[in-house]
């Protein structure tokens, strides 16, 4: 193999040892944590998040090892396999072949890792509530979904890559643009394949919400409860889409479990997001790696795709791309961790300013205890994966 091979391929075992040794670290930390002594939870929900963080974390491990299992079948037989069978005509109709059944395979192969988070891991600690037909169900509507909707694009991302020489602008304002797109069909479009979106009444949690989406001064376009029960007991609410298509939508399991009090003090955190600009910061920091990532690849040279055993042609670089995004994404992601974290922080002093502090917090241990969250990490940990800064940070902040 040659000496280029080792340098691509050796960026990708970097990334597996780093997440190798962060899940270590983890779990090394978690099990100095005394269960008797609780921080925040109860005892016994600190004892049970502690040792559900735990076995999540050790089954992340062997996850790590079978991503790198995935890229050695790939560069061994598997490409070749794909190849040999993607000769059905035209070029592009061949390169399509290719890109989508690199999809499905890798999908079908780790969906068994899938399958024992749920109905393994999950199931033990009473989250999952989904059946296995419901589950499959999803799975399908998902594959179905990326495939409809990024065949067009590798079609497209292929053409602008045989057709100009800086592709990477026109293939970045493409992205971005279904980026955008997405986000406003969200609440609208997408969500509802999965879930029924039903009106809440008019009542006191109604009238709460109104007053409180006025009080932040925004106009909603509806206020739903979401049916994720029969999915997952977690506990989840999100205000989301742009203009006319901005809704409330409530899971079923927060309505249970918070008072109105408490739902409205999530929601005003949710306000926040969007009255501080965070949606769209968030837009412009996905616009930056992104762009980023697109005139990086567009310099990917051909002989680094033929090490590794792909064609060097656009479809090969798209499958490139797809395998070496997430291991580049990895080292980059803590840099857009800290304005998300700093984000949250924001949002927490905007609940808290619409008087909101003490039911925020309540609702934030709720959250924790319910959801089964940890409130330690190690710093390494949390500096890799945590999008939100630790709830007792956010709690002393409150409180501050």
């Amino acid at each position: 193999m040659s000496e280029l091979f080792w340098i691509v391929f050796g960026v990708y075992i970097l990334y597996i040892i780093a997440k190798i040794y962060i899940s270590f670290g983890q779990i090394s930390f978690l099990e100095a944590q005394d269960p008797n002594h609780p921080v925040l939870l109860n005892s016994s929900d600190y004892k049970i998040s502690r040792a559900y963080a735990l076995e999540k974390e050790r089954f992340g491990i062997y996850e790590s090892l079978f991503e790198l299992f995935l890229l050695v079948f790939w560069i061994r037989n598997g490409f070749d396999l794909l190849y040999n069978l993607a000769k059905l005509g035209s070029w592009h109709l061949n390169g399509l072949f290719f890109v989508s059944g690199f999809f499905i395979i890798s999908f079908l192969l780790g969906l068994p890792f899938e399958m024992y988070q749920k109905f393994g891991i999950d199931a033990r600690y009473g989250f999952n509530k989904s059946s296995f037909k419901l589950f499959l169900i999803d799975k399908l509507k998902q594959s179905l979904m990326f495939l409809l909707i990024a065949t067009p694009l590798f079609y497209a991302t292929a053409i602008f890559i045989t057709t100009f020489e800086k592709w990477w602008i026109i293939v970045f304002v493409m992205l971005m643009s279904v980026v955008i797109l997405a986000n406003m069909l969200y609440p609208t479009i997408f969500a509802p394949m999965f879930n029924k979106f039903i009106p809440i009444e008019d009542g006191e949690l109604k009238n709460a919400i109104e007053e409180t989406a006025k009080a932040a001064g925004f106009e909603i376009g509806g206020i739903f409860k979401i049916d994720a029960g029969k999915r997952d007991s977690r506990l989840n609410a999100y205000f989301s889409g742009f203009g006319k298509t901005k809704r409330v939508a409530l899971y079923d399991t927060l309505i249970e479990k918070l008072s109105i009090e408490e739902i409205c003090a999530v929601l005003a955190h949710e306000f926040g997001h969007y009255k501080r600009g965070d949606i769209f910061k968030g837009m412009l920091s996905a616009a930056v790696m992104l762009s980023a990532f697109c005139y990086g690849f567009s310099h990917v040279p051909a002989i680094a795709l033929e090490s590794i055993g792909l064609i060097p042609d656009a479809y090969g670089l798209i499958v490139f791309f797809m395998i070496f995004s997430t291991a580049i994404s990895f080292f980059i992601q803590p840099l857009v961790n800290l304005i998300y974290k700093m984000n949250e922080f924001g949002a927490d002093r905007f609940s808290r300013n619409m008087g909101y502090r003490d039911e925020l917090i309540s609702a934030l241990t709720k959250l924790s205890s319910e959801n089964k969250v940890f409130p330690k990490s190690s710093k390494l940990y949390g500096f890799f994966y945590h999008t939100h800064p630790p709830v007792l940070d956010r709690i002393e902040a409150l409180k501050a």
